[in-house]
């Protein structure tokens, strides 16, 4: 019987043995298991955010991508305003661009500081455009009643002054520049003219038969006139145009950031053409006859005079509306992100003047 209970204990005893270590196996297992669903989870979440990260950076390329197809770098040259102006003047890098008043209107180039000069052609020009600091292009002109307006060539040339190519004859006028065309107003005489463009690239040459004798444009809209009357337009819709209100006589005005801009111009009271804003610079400013004009940004540039001997420029900006005397007589007025540029001329000399548009103050420069 005694033999028996040990042997029944004995065997308890190696049921309870291996339970335990059935148990503690069952233990260690799960532990290695949680410990290999960290290193999982672990290694799932290095791999997520590895993962993210390239994706990031695949994102970031995509979308730098994408930026770059869908951001269309547009070439527009001269300021319209200064093209109004005769386009005597452009400013690029530190450099001058000029018709030089002081040799029969060759182009010059010359530091705004006024430190170095060059001379580039020996024809007379007008209309001038550099674009991406690479090249220049611009009208030949002719005398025309006594001022060099009348163009009758379209040519280009590296801003070293070499290489020019000749890509149009014939009557040229206010010549702007929109993405890879030029575009201008051309005809059989300065009466008779009509809106092209040329391509830079291929020379192609389209008529759009819309008529008129003063041309001005901001960005891919313009503004033409004809007959006293102005008329407005866009490229993207050639051929279609809508009139916008009376301008006296043959003057010229300036289209920019969605305000026309004349010396006297009235509204047509119906028209419902986009909102444009008018300003007419003689009922502006009463005290002195406006003599010519430039604009740029909120900023009006104007020479007013009741004779020669009074003649000033004038500064009025539209957002304060505040009236500043520069104490400056200009013989046209360029204006350019940083400065206003213009000339004066008495017998016997002369010089190009530049304004600094933070200071507003003056100095002369000699080609």
């Amino acid at each position: 019987m005694r033999n028996k209970f040990f042997l029944i204990v004995m065997l308890l005893l190696i049921v309870l043995s291996m339970i335990a270590c059935s148990g503690e196996k069952t233990a260690i297992d799960e532990e290695d298991l949680n410990l290999v669903e960290e290193e999982q989870s672990n290694g799932d979440i290095e791999n997520e955010k590895s993962g993210r990260e390239e994706l990031g950076e695949e994102d970031k390329r995509i979308v730098e991508e994408v930026a770059d197809n869908n951001v269309v770098e547009i070439n527009r040259g001269n300021h319209s305003g200064n093209i109004l102006m005769g386009g005597n003047v452009e400013y690029s890098n530190g450099w001058l661009y000029f018709a030089n008043i002081f040799d029969d209107n060759r182009l010059y180039k010359m530091t705004v500081e006024g430190n170095e000069v060059t001379k580039l052609t020996e024809e007379a020009v007008s209309n001038i455009h550099v674009i991406n600091n690479e090249t220049i292009y611009y009208v030949t002109t002719e005398m025309d009643f006594g001022s060099y307006r009348s163009g009758n060539s379209i040519r280009r040339m590296s801003i070293s002054g070499e290489a020019e190519e000749i890509l149009f004859e014939g009557y040229v006028s206010l010549m702007h520049v929109y993405g890879d065309e030029l575009v201008f107003l051309h005809g059989e005489s300065s009466e008779y003219t009509s809106i092209h463009t040329l391509s830079m690239t291929d020379q192609t040459l389209t008529d759009w038969e819309v008529w008129g004798y003063g041309l001005s444009m901001d960005k891919d809209e313009y503004i033409i006139i004809g007959a006293g009357e102005i008329y407005y337009g866009s490229l993207d819709q050639i051929g279609q145009y809508h009139g916008l209100g009376y301008i006296v006589g043959n003057d010229y005005a300036l289209f920019q950031d969605g305000t026309i801009i004349a010396r006297d111009l009235k509204k047509y009271s119906d028209t419902t053409e986009k909102d444009l804003r008018y300003i007419s610079l003689n009922e502006m400013y009463t005290e002195k006859p406006v003599q010519y004009f430039n604009a740029i940004g909120d900023d009006i540039y104007f020479s007013a005079a009741l004779a020669g001997v009074d003649q000033n420029t004038y500064l009025y900006n539209l957002k304060e509306y505040t009236l500043l005397d520069l104490n400056e007589v200009l013989y046209e007025i360029y204006t350019f992100e940083d400065y206003v540029v213009g000339y004066y001329a008495r017998q016997g000399g002369g010089a190009y003047i530049v304004i600094d548009r933070e200071t507003n103050e003056g100095r002369s420069i000699y080609p």
